[in-house]
This record gives C-alpha cells, structure tokens and sequence, in this order.
C-alpha cells in the first residue's frame, strides 16, 4: 500500500501541472460588447442583433437604460418606420438580454431615445471629446468592427 501513495500523489502533481500549462495556453474568447456574454442570454442578443441590427447599428445595451429598451422594444412605430410586431417570445428573449446588460434610469429624468443624450454613453466614453454630437453613424470613426458587434476594438479618430 505504501508504493501506491507515491505513485497516486506523483500522477496528481503531473495532472495539475499539465492542466495548469494547457488553461494557459488557451486564450479566452473576448466579447466584442463591453460585458462578456452569459451563455443564457446568448439567443437574445443574437435575436436583438437580426431584429435590430439589421437596419441600423446595434448598439451595447448599456449605452441606453433599460426602460428607453423596453419601450423601443414594445413600440411597433420606430424613429418614423412602421415596424412588424416581434413574435411574443422573441420580443421577451430580448428585453431579456437588454434588461440583463444595461442599467436603470432614475425616476424623474427624461429617458433618452438617442445615444447623444444618454448620460450611459457618456459613462462609457470618459475624457473622449466629440467633434460633433455622437450618433450611430459616427460610432465607426472609433469602432471599426461596429459591424461584427465588435465594440472593444477601438481606434483613435485620425
């Protein structure tokens, strides 16, 4: 018995070793949004991402507060387009996936519908001038893989 011990505690050192080089060689995925995407909120923001990210950018749930994405969620007239009502379970696979990424708003405070007035935006662009008023379309000037729903590659405006 006492043979089996060495050999026991010499296979769980190789083992922790071998494991501990492999979870080093492996580099983790990173996430193109600013939070790394949980597993169960993978479906809404790949149904958010084909329902709204086919017109226009698909912004990071965290630049607007949860009750401005409730509402243009819920809201079948959209920035002066008639929309299709979403089906009812896509509709709430992705207030999900938008209520989990952003944050709320206080009561009292006008909800902003435009990145430019969100102070969420603001938040997330510390000690960033803007030459004009920040818009979908001027998110690319900085985000170059804006189009992948890639928000953390980031180039300095030339």
């Amino acid at each position: 018995m006492g043979a089996i011990a060495p050999a026991f505690l010499l296979s769980l050192v190789l083992s922790v070793g071998l494991g501990w080089q492999l979870a080093q060689a492996i580099e983790p995925a990173v996430a193109g949004t600013v939070d790394p995407l949980q597993p169960e909120q993978q479906i809404g923001q790949q149904l958010y991402l084909e329902n709204c990210g086919t017109c226009h950018l698909a912004v990071p749930p965290a630049v607007l507060p949860t009750q401005t994405w409730y509402q243009l969620i819920n809201d079948t007239r959209h920035y002066s387009t008639n929309l299709t009502p979403l089906p009812r379970f896509d509709a709430q696979l992705i207030v999900r996936y938008l209520q989990f990424y952003s944050r709320p708003y206080y009561e009292g405070e006008a909800l902003p519908f435009r990145v430019s007035s969100s102070r969420f935006f603001t938040a997330l662009h510390p000690q960033v001038e803007f030459e004009q008023s920040p818009s979908l379309n001027s998110c690319v000037a900085c985000h170059p893989q804006v189009a992948n729903f890639n928000f953390r590659q980031i180039v300095e405006p030339g």
